[in-house]
C-alpha cells in the first residue's frame, strides 16, 4: 500500500487515502453488453468523501468510458471476503496496444490479515479476470502487444523485473517464456517499467536513478544524472519517437520540489523543461510538446523539449488535478480534477489543448487520480519488429494463417527482395528476409507457424541458410543464387509466365536506386509481373536474355529522363518489344499511380498496406504481403505526409472504403506524427 499512497502524494493537500475500506456496492457491466467503441479511457474507480483536510478516498475497481464521455462501464468492483471487510482494490489499468485487454494491479486479502498484489488482465468490456502472476505489480505492455513486463517482490525488499511473451485474441490470452531482466538495485523500491516505442528496451527507476534495460537483459544503461527520480506510475516516459525520456525528479536547488526533465536515451543532454512544481506530465502523441500540471489552480502548461512554454489552459479552473493523458490525436488532455468553484468533488475531464471549453465526462465523483489512460487503436495498425526480419515476420504473423511455401531473401539485399515480390505472390507465399550468412530464427518460426513445407531462397544467401532450413525438414529451392541484381531479377522472371514486365534502372554505385523498384514492386507483385533491372544507359545481358526467353512483348520503363538514358530505350526497342514509360523519379507519385492501376486490376482497398518510402529495409516485404492479401499498397514518407502528398491524397480519396490500414515499420522508420496524420487527417 505504501507504493499506492506514493502515487497520489500532492493530489490535494491533507487528503487522506483510505485503502482498507469496504467498497460501496456497484453494478458491474455484464458481458452481454454490446461491444464498446474503439476509443476509450480506462481508470480506477473510487469513493470520495468529506472535503479539504477531512477528505478521503476509498479505492475500488476498474472502469472505462468513451473518449466522448459516453458508455461508462464498471468492469470490476471488489467486494468483502468473508469476515474481512477489506476487499482490496484494482488499480492502474494499462491498455493493450490493440485495445482489447486491460492489464492491472489486483490487490486481494492473503488469507491472514494482509493483502497480496497480483498482475491480472481482463477483456476490455469485462469478463473473468485472469491472474498472470501473484506477488507482482506494475504491468506494462510492449508497443506491439507481444510482451508484458511487471515487477515482483513488493514489500519483500528483493525486487525483480519480469518479461513474458503474450498472444491474445479478444477473448483469450496466453503468457509464455517468462524471463527476468536485471534491476540495478534490487533492494530499492523500483518505479513502474515502461517500454520504448520500438519495444527493444524498458525504462525503469532503480535506486533513485533512471535506467534503460534491453529486453534481452544484456544492455543496462543509467540515463539520469544527479536528480532523484520521483517514484510512481507515469513518472517517466519515452518520447513517441523513442529518442528521449521525460521524467519527474527532485531538483538539487529545491529539495523535495519535483520538476520535469528530459534526457536523451543515451544519457546526454539532461535538462529541465518545467521549473515549477510538477504533479504529473505527459508527452503529446506527436512528441513535439509535453503537458505538465503545477499544483492547485495553475492549470495545464505545454512546453517543448527545449523547455520553452508554448501555452497554458484551464488556469484557475480547478482546485486540484491528478494524472494526465492525451487523446490519441493530441487534441485533448484527460485528467481527474475538482472544479475551483465547487466543494472538493473530482471527476474526469476532457480539456482541449486549444483552450476551448472543457467537458466533464463523469458526474458521480467515481474516478481515482493518476490512473487514467486513453486508447484508440483506430484504423492504423502498426506491424513491426526489432529489425527487418522481425518486421516481415510480424506482418506475416498478423495476416497469414497457413502457407505451403515461404519465399526468403537477404535482409540487406533490396534488389533480390523486391524482384522476389511477384514470385512470392504467384506462389501464394509470404515473403520473409533473413541474415545472409545464417538463417534468422524468425524464418524458422514463421515457416513452422504457417505449416510450410517449402522454402524458395532468392538471391545471394549462404549455403548455411539452405542447410539449416533442410535440417528443419523443409524442401529448399534456390532462385538466382547471385549478388548481381540483373542476374537475380532474370532468374526470378524465368519462374513467371507474364508477357509484360517492368524494367527499372539500378546500379550498386548509385545510392537510393532502391526507391524506384520499391515504388514499382506493389503493382508488379499483384499482377505477377517480372521486375527486371537495367543499367542507366544499357540493358545487361541477363536482362536481355530474360526478355527474349520469357517471350516478353511489352515493357514499362520506370524513371525520369535523369534515370533513363536514351540508349537504354533504344536497346529495349531493338529487342522487338513495345516500350512504355512511367516518366517520374518521384517514388510517391509512382506509388500512387500504380496503386490506382492495382485497384483497376481488382485489388481491394479496405485494408491497404502502407510502408515507408524512405527506408527500404523495413518495406521490402510489404509489396508481397499486400498482393497476398489482395490489397493495394502505397509508400509514405516516414517524417511527415507533406513529403508524400501524392499517396496521402490517394488514401484520402478512398477513405470511405478503408476499414483499417496496415502500417509496416516501427516508429524509427515511420514517425508517430505520420501515424497521427494518417489517422486523423487522411482517413478521417
Amino acid at each position: 500500500m505504501i507504493g499506492l499512497i506514493g502515487l497520489i502524494g500532492g493530489f490535494v493537500s491533507g487528503l487522506l487515502v483510505v485503502l482498507p475500506a469496504t467498497p460501496v456496492s456497484a453494478d458491474v457491466s455484464p458481458a452481454t453488453l454490446p461491444p464498446s467503441a474503439p476509443g476509450r479511457l480506462a481508470f480506477s474507480t473510487a469513493t470520495y468523501y468529506g472535503s479539504g483536510s477531512q477528505g478521503g478516498i476509498a479505492v475500488h475497481g476498474l472502469g472505462t468510458i468513451g473518449l466522448d464521455g459516453g458508455d461508462q462501464r464498471t468492469l470490476t468492483d471488489p467486494q468483502p471476503v468473508g469476515d474481512n471487510p477489506y476487499a482490496g482494490y484494482d488499480h492502474s489499468p494499462q491498455w493493450s496496444p490493440d485495445g482489447t485487454w486491460l492489464a492491472y494491479l489486483q490487490d486481494r486479502p492473503d488469507g491472514t490479515s494482509g493483502t497480496i498484489d497480483s498482475v491480472a488482465v481482463i477483456p476490455r468490456d469485462g469478463g473473468d479476470p485472469q491472474v498472470i502472476e501473484s506477488d507482482s505489480y506494475a504491468p506494462a505492455w510492449s508497443p506491439d502487444g507481444r510482451h508484458l513486463a511487471w515487477l515482483t517482490g513488493y514489500g519483500t525488499g528483493d525486487h525483480g523485473l519480469e518479461i513474458a511473451d503474450v498472444e491474445t485474441t479478444p477473448t483469450t490470452i496466453s503468457v509464455t517464456n517468462l524471463r527476468s531482466l536485471p534491476l540495478p538495485d534490487p533492494t530499492a523500491y523500483p518505479g513502474w517499467p515502461t517500454f520504448a516505442p520500438d519495444g527493444q528496451s524498458v525504462a525503469v527507476m532503480s535506486g533513485g536513478d533512471l535506467y534503460t534495460i534491453s529486453t534481452t537483459g544484456d544492455d543496462v544503461r543509467k540515463v539520469s544524472h544527479g536528480v532523484p527520480i520521483d517514484v510512481g506510475t507515469y513518472r517517466y516516459a519515452y518520447s513517441p519517437d523513442g529518442t528521449k525520456l521525460m521524467f519527474l525528479g527532485e531538483t538539487d536547488a529545491q529539495s523535495g520540489q519535483v520538476h520535469t526533465f528530459v534526457v536523451n536515451t543515451d544519457g546526454t543532454d539532461q535538462h529541465e523543461v518545467w521549473s515549477q512544481y510538477t504533479d504529473s506530465a505527459a508527452w503529446s502523441p506527436s512528441g513535439d510538446e509535453i503537458a505538465t500540471t503545477a499544483g492547485a489552480y495553475d492549470g495545464i502548461h505545454f512546453v517543448d523539449v527545449a523547455g520553452d512554454e508554448l501555452s497554458t489552459v484551464a488556469h484557475g479552473d480547478y482546485q486540484s488535478m491528478g494524472g494526465l493523458t492525451f487523446s490519441p490525436d493530441g487534441s485533448v488532455v484527460y485528467t481527474v480534477a475538482a472544479p475551483a468553484d465547487t466543494d472538493w468533488a473530482p471527476d474526469l475531464f476532457a480539456i482541449p489543448v486549444n483552450g476551448d471549453t472543457a467537458r466533464r465526462l463523469t458526474t458521480d465523483q467515481s474516478v481515482f487520480p493518476w490512473t487514467v489512460q486513453a486508447i484508440d487503436p483506430g484504423r492504423v495498425l502498426r506491424q513491426y519488429g526489432d529489425n527487418a526480419a522481425d518486421t516481415a515476420a510480424a506482418a506475416v504473423s498478423d495476416d497469414v494463417a497457413t502457407a505451403d511455401t515461404v519465399v526468403v531473401s537477404a535482409a540487406g539485399d533490396y534488389a533480390a527482395s523486391l524482384t522476389a515480390a511477384p514470385l512470392a505472390a504467384s506462389l501464394g507465399a509470404p515473403a520473409l528476409v533473413s541474415r545472409s550468412g545464417s538463417v534468422s530464427n524468425q524464418v524458422l518460426q514463421t515457416a513452422a507457424r504457417v505449416h510450410a513445407s517449402n522454402v524458395v531462397l532468392v538471391g545471394d544467401l549462404s549455403s548455411n541458410v539452405a542447410t539449416a532450413l533442410r535440417d528443419a525438414g523443409l524442401n529448399v529451392t534456390r532462385v538466382g543464387d547471385t549478388a548481381s541484381p540483373y542476374r537475380v531479377s532474370s532468374a526470378v522472371a524465368s519462374h513467371l509466365s507474364a508477357h509484360r514486365a517492368f524494367v527499372v534502372p539500378v546500379a550498386a554505385d548509385r545510392p537510393g536506386d532502391w526507391k524506384l523498384p520499391l515504388a514499382t514492386a506493389g503493382f508488379a507483385a499483384y499482377r505477377h509481373l517480372p521486375l527486371l533491372y537495367a543499367k542507366h544507359g544499357s540493358v545487361p545481358l541477363a536482362t536481355r536474355n530474360a526478355i527474349r526467353t520469357r517471350g516478353i512483348t511489352s515493357i514499362t520503363v520506370v524513371g525520369s529522363d535523369q534515370d533513363v538514358a536514351p540508349r537504354l530505350l533504344r536497346q529495349l526497342r531493338g529487342l522487338g518489344v513495345k516500350v512504355h514509360r512511367l516518366p517520374s523519379s518521384d517514388r510517391y507519385a509512382i506509388s500512387a499511380q500504380l496503386a490506382e492501376r492495382t485497384v483497376a486490376a481488382g485489388a481491394k482497398t479496405d485494408h491497404p498496406v502502407i510502408s515507408s518510402g524512405a527506408s527500404w529495409t523495413s518495406s521490402v516485404t510489404a509489396p508481397a504481403l499486400a498482393a497476398l492479401l489482395g490489397q493495394a499498397s502505397v509508400l509514405v514518407d516516414g517524417r511527415t505526409l507533406a513529403h508524400s502528398a501524392a499517396t496521402a491524397t490517394w488514401l484520402h480519396q478512398r477513405r470511405g472504403g478503408i476499414g483499417t490500414v496496415r502500417l509496416v515499420g516501427g516508429v524509427k522508420v515511420v514517425r508517430p506524427l505520420v501515424e497521427m496524420q494518417l489517422e486523423h487527417r487522411v482517413l478521417h
